[in-house]
């Protein structure tokens, strides 16, 4: 696995966007759209609105999405190609997520990894990583003895705000571990919830209003919760930095703080990313 790869929603939604970021941009670890059981449309335009100067941009596409058999099957297209294919999954119903892993288990060959995404914004219930009730029902209740053949699991949380939750989360993830090895990472973190941006007129630029946030702001926020995290959590649980990263600093300043790896998104999604920064690494 390299230590860059592609976010989960940067130009993965469709096979031939995913071509892209193989063949154009370099990248040797891709991870798919975050998919439901079923196709999702996602929301309507405008979706995405991007401040170059302010370096972050805000979203609300909805989580549009082919559905899990579309990007189970093309696992072995990209093993084919000798890209290591990360398979993100909604987590925002837990039992369509467990269907969903018990078809993958069974499908896979080999050992592969998947990514629970636990924090997309744009969901009108409950954001999972925000709530510890929820991730307890879902490792300790629902993935209690579940025989999880050849899956390493990496969960996706969103930027936590308040160090009590973040010491809560840390605790309930290595408390865990202790037992099922196969949470094997964190990706910290998605875009920051609940974002609102306004025209000339006073309204909403988003169709749904609010949004996502991503870019320098995410990246302030991301890379201390991955300094916090590496402090607290058990040596086997790796972390994945997430948000706003454009330049090989960027990178670095991830493995810093104690990332063993980067995904990178905005930069993907705007163009934004040198052709030549996969070279770098």
């Amino acid at each position: 696995i390299s230590r860059i790869m592609s976010a989960s929603g940067a130009w993965a939604v469709a096979k031939q966007d995913m071509d892209i970021l193989i063949n154009k941009w370099k990248f040797q670890t891709i991870v798919s759209k975050t998919c439901t059981l079923n196709p999702k449309p996602g929301n309507p335009e405008p979706n995405f609105v991007n401040l170059q100067r302010e370096r972050l941009s805000l979203n609300c596409m909805g989580m549009p999405n082919h559905g899990f058999e579309y990007y189970k099957n093309l696992l072995p297209y990209f093993q084919s190609q000798g890209v290591d294919y990360i398979l993100s999954m909604d987590g925002t119903n837990i039992d369509d997520l467990i269907h969903m892993l018990a078809r993958y288990s069974s499908f896979i060959k080999s050992p592969q990894i998947v990514e629970i995404n636990l924090s997309c914004p744009n969901t009108s219930n409950t954001i999972p990583s925000y709530s510890i009730e929820y991730l307890e029902t879902l490792l300790f209740k629902k993935f209690r003895g579940y025989d999880f053949k050849n899956l390493a699991i990496g969960l996706k949380l969103s930027p936590i705000l308040d160090p009590s939750l973040l010491v809560d989360t840390a605790a309930l993830i290595n408390r865990y571990s202790s037992k099922y090895r196969h949470i094997t990472h964190l990706v910290c973190s998605n875009s920051i919830p609940n974002g609102l941006l306004l025209d000339e007129s006073q309204k909403p630029v988003l169709s749904s209003w609010f949004g996502g946030i991503s870019g320098y702001p995410a990246k302030l926020l991301a890379l201390g919760n991955v300094y916090k995290l590496r402090k607290m959590l058990e040596p086997n649980i790796q972390i994945i930095g997430c948000g706003g990263i454009e330049t090989m600093k960027d990178v670095q300043d991830y493995l810093s703080c104690g990332a063993s790896g980067v995904q990178i998104g905005r930069a993907i999604h705007t163009k934004q990313l040198k052709m030549d920064f996969l070279e770098a690494e």
